[in-house]
């Protein structure tokens, strides 16, 4: 029962009303239920490679931390499960996806700027002279969409991508026209905050699921995930 600033409530939010919805993370006869949950969000993120997992983990355990400081020898589960989640943190900058990725006849990397309010990130996806990528719409259902999935550190938060003008064309595999991006496409978004929480990674992780096709046939889809590094 996730709590949006972080943690499991005991309790769904439809439940009976209480005074106080908790979210224990003292060990009893059995452990903490966000200490749990964390130490399974944190699996999650080395078994998917997926920061995702790490960022929810972490707020876990963000949200235990005080009461898990006062006394910790009642909160044994939740401390072991930050020392593992440190370890991850450490591994997780160490093994960070590599900042451009060439998958056929397409290239993806990003870059992050400071701006007054916290960050612009472009992404760009540079596709070779006669080839392209299908649109976010591309009109024909059979076609994959262009898609793009951005994780970043706890503290920041994505807003919505941007997607560049489409062109529309007629190909010779396709009874109607499509609608493509060639070249140097460019995606944009704003990213609201200033710094990283303590202890997430410094980097951001973009995932880009493309179809690179010519005027004959596509290519089978494709995912090239990058680190774009937060600026400081």
């Amino acid at each position: 029962f996730a709590d949006p600033a972080g943690g499991f409530f005991d309790t769904p939010k439809d439940h009976e009303t209480l005074i106080v919805r908790t979210h224990n993370v003292f060990d009893n006869a059995l452990p903490s239920a966000n200490a749990v949950a964390g130490r399974a969000l944190l699996r999650l993120a080395r078994l998917k490679n997926d920061t995702s997992y790490l960022l929810a983990g972490g707020g876990a355990l963000k949200a235990g931390g005080s009461a898990a400081t006062r006394a910790p020898t009642g909160a044994e589960t939740m401390t072991l499960v930050t020392l593992q989640y440190l370890d991850t943190v450490n591994t997780s900058a160490a093994d960070a996806p590599p900042s451009k990725v060439v998958k056929g006849p397409v290239t993806v990397y990003g870059i992050m700027r400071k701006t007054p309010g916290g960050a612009s990130l472009t992404i760009t996806v540079q596709v070779k002279e006669g080839w392209h990528i299908n649109a976010v719409k591309p009109l024909d259902p059979a076609l994959i969409p262009t898609s793009i999935r951005v994780t970043v550190p706890s503290g920041l938060t994505a807003g919505a991508i941007r997607y560049p003008q489409a062109r529309t064309v007629k190909l010779g595999f396709s009874a109607e026209p499509v609608s493509v991006y060639t070249g140097a496409v460019r995606i944009e978004l704003p990213v609201a905050g200033r710094q990283p929480a303590a202890g997430s990674p410094d980097f951001a992780t973009i995932r880009v699921r493309f179809q690179a096709c010519d005027d004959r046939a596509c290519l089978a889809p494709e995912t090239a995930v990058v680190a774009v590094a937060i600026p400081r």
